[in-house]
């Protein structure tokens, strides 16, 4: 009986060298994505319940559904499901029943070295594969709704999570640009490193669910705007609500922009005005907007922590928008179109 056996009172964990098809150049091309994924931190710019579409091969049928976590942050990875309404089961989080039928998902949670078998922590310093960081060891597996236990998942899964990460954070920055607080919707093909035998995969922001004609027409007359109230509406009446909290939205923003503020903090207010935007599309019950929908604020303090983020950081960074956004609509004066426009403006 080996240590781990004695510490855990428990058959050891196999390492992911152990599953069937893994190979040492796969898991040195795992490795080395996850520890550029966690160098880039892309949680930093995109929020986790965001998918993006995947195909690996790109020319090929499987299609899955990729979730950056950390913009909660708690937990900080990847993870990989089957289907948009598999997302949409686990992360509702008001779900009271279970589901009719097992839902299935691989991540990579990167974490501490202890998590990690004993088999793995040998393989790290044997082949010398790189870790990012003391918090940033990646625990890589396979998890069943119907269970509380998780698996290695399989060679051909942990292709797909060494392809996701490898590609994702070029995605984000440099396809939709995240990085710059209002992402873009954008699809592209990306190479990857020799051990993928060249294939190539394929990425999609918003997913096909989304990408209907109506949308693709309005995204054509103003993207921008259309990336940034992507999920705040169901249908056309909500969607010309959305639009038109967007564009208040976005002149707030561009007056914060000349004001003098850094780059850094204003990609923080573009993401606060979504998280605000977003929040009041569900949560604000208003049947036309008005810029008054924003004062009294800020509102919303437990779906923030719900639904968006649960640190202290991000909450008070929330609401320092929400107090400069009702300070700004205050101080507009009667001749203002926004307020000339809409019945109530003040």
């Amino acid at each position: 009986m080996n240590l781990e056996t004695t510490m855990n009172q428990r058959e050891p964990t196999p390492g992911l060298l152990s599953v069937p098809g893994a190979s040492v150049p796969l898991m040195a091309e795992l490795y080395a994505a996850a520890a550029e994924f966690s160098r880039q931190a892309p949680w930093r710019y995109f929020l986790n319940f965001e998918p993006i579409e995947l195909r690996y091969p790109s020319d090929g049928q499987r299609t899955r559904y990729a979730i950056v976590l950390g913009s909660g942050g708690e937990i900080y990875g990847l993870s990989l499901y089957e289907s948009l309404d598999d997302v949409a089961v686990v992360f509702a989080k008001t779900a009271k029943q279970p589901t009719s039928r097992p839902i299935t998902w691989v991540s990579l949670i990167l974490e501490e070295a202890s998590v990690l078998s004993y088999d793995d922590l040998d393989a790290i310093e044997r082949y010398g594969w790189p870790v990012a960081g003391e918090k940033a060891y990646p625990f890589v597996m396979k998890a069943t709704s119907s269970n509380n236990e998780s698996e290695a998942p399989s060679a051909s899964e942990q292709a797909w999570l060494a392809a996701a990460l490898r590609a994702i954070p070029v995605f984000l920055t440099q396809h939709i640009h995240a990085d710059r607080g209002r992402p873009q919707p954008a699809q592209a093909v990306l190479a990857l490193p020799n051990v993928h035998s060249n294939q190539k995969i394929m990425l999609c922001y918003p997913t096909a669910k989304d990408r209907t004609p109506t949308k693709f027409i309005a995204q054509a007359e103003n993207p921008e705007l259309e990336a940034f109230i992507e999920g705040w509406y169901s249908d056309e009446h909500s969607h010309n609500y959305a639009r038109q909290m967007g564009d208040f939205l976005f002149e707030f923003l561009d007056e914060l922009d000349i004001s003098g503020l850094t780059e850094q903090t204003i990609i923080k207010h573009e993401r606060n005005c979504w998280a605000i935007g977003w929040l009041e599309a569900h949560y604000g019950k208003h049947a036309a907007f008005s810029p008054d929908v924003f004062l009294g604020g800020p509102k919303f303090i437990q779906e923030y922590t719900q639904k968006i983020s649960t640190t202290k950081s991000s909450l008070t960074s929330y609401q320092t928008t929400w107090r400069k956004l009702e300070k700004y609509i205050i101080t507009l004066d009667d001749e203002n179109p926004w307020l000339d426009q809409f019945e109530g403006g003040r």
